[in-house]
Order: C-alpha cells, then sequence, then structure tokens
C-alpha cells in the first residue's frame, strides 16, 4: 500500500475457522475509491482460524496485518489492542463470523464525507442461516 488508509477494518477472531474465510474474502473484495487496510487480531483460537488468516496475509501483505495473540484475552482487550493500531481516518469493524456486501465500506465513507457533522454510522444487518440463507434482517 502506497497510501496511508482512509479505512481500517477491524477483524476480530475467535474460533471462527469455519467462517473467517468467507468474512476476509468478503472484504479484500470491496470496491472502493480509496485505499483501506485490514488488522486481524486473533484471540489465540484452538480451532484452523489462525492458518485461514495467516494464508490471507500472506496473500495480501499489503492489505492484511495480523495480530496473534498469545494467549485468550476477550473481544474487548482484543478490540482495544486493533483500535490501537489504526491510523485511518475512519476504523469500521467486522467480525470474524460476519461478512461485508461488496460496496458497504464505500457507502459508509460516502455518508461520513457527504455528512461532517456524523461521527459514525450503522445500517440494518442481514442474518443468514448456516447454508447462508437470508432469516431477515436486525
Amino acid at each position: 500500500m502506497n497510501s496511508k488508509p482512509l479505512v481500517t477494518v477491524t477483524v476480530l477472531c475467535y474460533n471462527f475457522e469455519k467462517y473467517i474465510d468467507d468474512c476476509l474474502s468478503s472484504i479484500v473484495r470491496q470496491i472502493t475509491d480509496f485505499p483501506f487496510l485490514v488488522i486481524v487480531g486473533d484471540d489465540c483460537s484452538t480451532d484452523g482460524s489462525r492458518k485461514i488468516i495467516e494464508k490471507y496475509a500472506m496473500q495480501y501483505p499489503e492489505l492484511i496485518k495480523t495480530v496473534f495473540l498469545e494467549k485468550n484475552v476477550g473481544a474487548k482487550k482484543n478490540i482495544e489492542t486493533l483500535v490501537s493500531l489504526c491510523e485511518s481516518d475512519y476504523i469500521a469493524h467486522c467480525d470474524g463470523d460476519d461478512y461485508f456486501y461488496p460496496d458497504k465500506l464505500q457507502r459508509q465513507v460516502n455518508a461520513l464525507q457527504e455528512n461532517p457533522g456524523c461521527s459514525m454510522v450503522f445500517h440494518k444487518v442481514e442474518l443468514v442461516d448456516e447454508a447462508g440463507e437470508s432469516v431477515g434482517y436486525k
């Protein structure tokens, strides 16, 4: 990455082997007109999560940075660690068992830049079952 990211996506992971591939894949496929960075914090997972995260970090070394915690510290400490590493104007968050639609980051940045008094944006969340079928919105 040649320029400072406008957005850093923080990703929390703890034993999300079943989901983290879809999560990271959805983030690297974001369609944006700005640079962004992804910082993944693995909270000492005991499943195969770390291997999947390492694969993405090797495949996208300029885009994905990793924090592999040596002992389980919990979600609060994990996110505090990731946020402390952010140097971008904006921070987006994605839990490792979630995923983004392809234009999510662009739409959120557009909303923030079009409304300078706004400091945070959020949206409905589509819930899906294990088969990937929509079960509604929250």
